[in-house]
């Protein structure tokens, strides 16, 4: 099969550095969306989170104007998520300096869906995951994109590997949708069985380190240990969620590397895991998201902007899950989170005042 490359085959546009786009010309109202990397939402783009931008900032660059077909690829931050615009958008819409659109030279030979299926492929991961190794703040860089090589069947082809794909995704979002239905059941069950959890008459209030056994950072892992798979998977805070776990761009590493640098943040069934850093204002926030892993000993690790919270053997983790992924709760952990107007933290000690209700009359494995 021939293979070509995203330079042979592509266009590849950014806003520039030189036109100095800060984020005080944000808008949250206006007629020209601008999209960012946090606006990425399952291969398309949420245009009802997008910030906007003036007239005279969308007219600045035609290239990176967008329209019907375009792939858009994030090159900052957390980089490689892709998405398709393959609907009309109701206003003009232009990018931010932090992602790429890219475009086929040739949409006769090269169909745009399947590129995009080429760029959530593990070969660009594991292609990210290399230009990653050795960089302090993670980038890509346009350079090297273009380098990215990729087969390029003929278009029948292409067309058959869609249609897979097409309705393969449709399951798995179906089945997501089920999950977040399932989610607001469990929420709405969690405070009809047990009541306000800060209502101090009901609960008896404790704090989470007095019912934790261990609180640990994770470990800073070399990236060069990273691997597209392996024994130990390695948890970054990009795959932790409000009670999931997103593995589309998981890493892995040795059993070896782990027992020998890393064993002592080696996760058990029934850890808790809690992000510590995140934007206070952005949606679907990084900050203080929390889950249970219910995988086998000894056959996770995480990174070190997430906290381990191991509970002591007479409190059911996954009712301190619940409790903490409560709406609420979830407020709660923000509004008490440290650091600047946007960017905010949780540090050891925050995390193991927050307070935990338990009540003696209450059955509280009904949540299971």
């Amino acid at each position: 099969m021939r293979k070509t490359t995203i330079a042979e085959a592509c266009t590849l546009h950014a806003r520039i550095g030189w036109q100095g786009l800060t984020k005080k010309e944000y808008l949250d109202e206006g007629d020209y969306y601008l999209v960012t990397g946090v606006d990425f939402d399952n291969g398309h783009i949420a245009f009802d989170s997008c910030h906007y931008v003036t007239k005279d900032r969308y007219d600045q660059d035609q290239h990176i104007q967008l329209h019907m077909d375009d792939i858009l690829v994030t090159k900052d931050g957390t980089i490689g998520k892709v998405a398709i615009i393959d609907e009309p958008i109701d206003k003009p819409a232009t990018l931010n300096s932090g992602v790429f659109v890219v475009r086929p030279k040739d949409k006769a030979t090269l169909l745009p869906k399947y590129l995009m299926y080429v760029l959530q492929s593990n070969n660009f991961n594991s292609f990210i995951e290399r230009i990653k190794v050795g960089c302090t703040i993670a980038h890509l860089n346009q350079e090297k994109f273009y380098q990215f090589e990729f087969p390029l069947p003929p278009v029948d082809d292409q067309e058959k590997i869609i249609k897979v794909f097409d309705t393969m995704f449709s399951v798995l979002y179906a089945r997501k949708l089920e999950i977040q239905k399932l989610d607001e059941l469990i929420k709405a069950r969690f405070v009809e069985l047990f009541g306000n959890p800060f209502d101090n008459e009901k609960w008896d209030i404790c704090e989470l380190k007095d019912i934790s056994e261990s609180m640990i950072d994770g470990s800073n892992v070399d990236p060069k240990y990273y691997d597209s798979e392996g024994d130990v998977l390695f948890l970054r805070i990009q795959n932790v969620w409000r009670n999931e776990f997103r593995l589309d761009d998981s890493v892995y590493i040795s059993r070896e590397i782990n027992n020998n640098n890393y064993y002592d943040t080696s996760l058990k069934t029934g850890d808790l895991l809690i992000t510590k850093i995140g934007r206070f204002y952005t949606k679907d926030s990084s900050l203080g998201r929390v889950s249970v892993y219910r995988g086998e000993d000894d056959c996770a690790n995480y990174s070190n902007n997430i906290m381990r919270v191991r509970l002591i053997d007479s409190m059911n983790s996954e009712f301190v899950n619940a409790l903490l992924n409560l709406d609420d709760y979830q407020k709660y952990i923000k509004r008490t989170s440290k650091g600047g107007t946007d960017k905010r933290a949780l540090s050891k000690s925050l995390i193991g005042s927050y307070p935990i209700g338990r009540d003696k009359q209450v059955d509280k494995s009904k949540v299971v």
